[in-house]
């Protein structure tokens, strides 16, 4: 075969590959624009949805400083489980004291008692020292039921310095150190239950009219991409997320710029062997049914 010959028959091969390539391309944009318009026809699709779960802040209610902190964060803790220990002496020391108050005026109680009753077997002409006696006996009942009440608090204040988990789940977070001084309401650890989680998804306001409760939901994961969850939408938002904000726009200078506002919409979701964690970004493709009735059904 001469170079002539070959040299045509190499074009056509090249002319040919860049056809197939050319083709190839135009049919995947055609695939990827026909599922587009399926979806955008058939499904309400955000991307602006994770996975969130009930934080609950535990705080100290005493101050002091801490001694003992057994958990951190991704800790598994049940119910009743140490999160963190505020020193106790001084409240230890206060509550040794009260008791021993206690004790003393429970003493001149019966002091006054065993009077009242050497009294009371004497002649009638001793009855105003009785009652004077008696009268001095239920002063020290106020006093003792005062001190009962200092007691109680006291022993609030000493079971406060144990700082416990509210319930059965994962420490999220925890924001102190060992020998931290910490003071009343500031924040000792964040915790969930990993079992109740659900999905938040901020729907634009164009699309609300399509969705009600308990309407199906396909929940697909960043982290996992070749799993498919299955949601239902258990609350649609009363108000837009602008609504919300910490700092609104009152538009005091009268330019308006109209911006489609969004709605929260809380899906249920169930868990699965734990992988789904609170802050996962995801993406929700909620079911269109035009005689869904809205939001009324």
């Amino acid at each position: 075969m001469t170079p002539e010959t070959t040299e045509p028959r190499g074009r056509g091969i090249a002319r040919i590959s860049r056809i197939v390539l050319l083709s190839g391309m135009v049919l995947g944009l055609g695939l990827w624009a026909a599922g587009w318009m399926r979806d955008s026809l058939l499904y309400v699709h955000e991307t602006d949805a994770r996975i969130a779960a009930d934080m609950v802040s535990v705080s100290s209610r005493v101050a002091g400083r801490v001694t003992a902190r057994p958990l951190r964060g991704g800790s598994l803790v049940s119910l009743g489980d140490t999160l963190a220990v505020i020193d106790g002496r001084v409240s230890q020391t206060r509550l040794d004291e009260l008791l021993a108050e206690l004790g003393r005026i429970e003493a001149e109680g019966a002091e006054r008692d065993a009077e009242i009753a050497l009294l009371d077997r004497s002649s009638e002409s001793r009855r105003r020292e009785i009652d004077l006696i008696a009268r001095e006996r239920e002063t020290l009942e106020f006093r003792k039921a005062e001190v009962r009440a200092r007691i109680e608090r006291q022993r609030i204040d000493l079971a406060d310095r144990i700082v416990a988990s509210p319930l059965q789940g994962v420490v999220s977070r925890v924001f102190v150190e060992v020998g931290e001084y910490v003071r009343p309401g500031q924040r000792i650890a964040l915790v969930h239950d990993p079992r109740n989680i659900y999905v938040e998804a901020n729907i634009r306001e164009t699309d609300i009219r399509r969705l009600f409760l308990d309407q199906a939901v396909r929940v697909e994961v960043d982290a996992y991409p070749d799993l498919s969850f299955e949601g239902r939408i258990e609350m649609i938002g009363a108000a837009a997320t602008s609504e919300f904000a910490l700092l609104p726009n009152p538009n005091p200078s009268g330019n308006f710029t109209k911006v489609t506002q969004r709605l929260p919409v809380r899906i249920s979701i169930d868990q699965l062997d734990g992988l789904l964690r609170p802050g996962m970004m995801v993406e929700v493709f909620i079911r269109i049914e035009e005689d869904a009735g809205g939001l009324g059904k």
